[in-house]
């Protein structure tokens, strides 16, 4: 009788197991999502070279007010704000993640579309959200809306600052699952 009550608390202890760690739609635990080594503040600088040296933002840098560690890595997210160097205004937010195999990033919200013609799935938006899926990783940029300055005046995005930001987009995602 001892057996059989101990085969049936380890029948049940693996259906219990097994229930935890899955749905039908595709939660649950994901082993196969691996966290990435790269530093969030190289994500920071690279973001502001980016923001400085291509698109020609001035007086512009990231929000150090997180407290950036030099040591702490992305590990699954990791995100940049950059700001105005006075601290006043938000000039852009880039984000990165790894929602792992069972993640989706076609994002809900019809805003953003899909667009053709880049070597990694690209999505963006009228008011200059961008991202894009390199593998598992996805990396989000935002840019507000307000008067961006540039060496040139105000910050447009023609065809070419979309290029270069979904470039950067895809660089970037390419750099932290390294």
């Amino acid at each position: 009788m001892q057996k059989v009550w101990h085969s049936l608390i380890v029948a049940l202890s693996c259906s219990v197991v097994v229930a935890c760690g899955s749905s039908s739609e595709g939660g649950g635990i994901d082993i196969g999502a691996q966290p990435s080594d790269f530093l969030e503040i190289e994500l920071c600088q690279m973001f502001l070279a980016f923001a400085r040296d291509d698109l020609g933002i001035v007086n512009v840098w990231f929000d150090d007010s997180k407290g950036y560690d030099p040591e702490e890595s992305v590990g699954m997210n990791g995100y940049c704000v950059l700001t105005e160097k006075n601290g006043n205004s938000t000039i852009g937010t880039l984000k990165v993640r790894n929602p792992g195999r069972h993640g989706t990033i076609e994002p809900g919200d019809p805003d953003f579309q899909p667009e053709d013609g880049y070597e990694e799935k690209v999505w963006m938006t009228s008011d200059n959200q961008y991202r894009t899926q390199v593998g598992s990783w996805v990396s989000d940029v935002r840019f507000n809306k307000s008067n961006i300055q540039t060496v040139n005046g105000a910050l447009e995005f023609s065809s070419e600052e979309v290029d270069k930001t979904i470039d950067f987009l895809i660089k970037v995602a390419r750099d932290v699952q390294k």
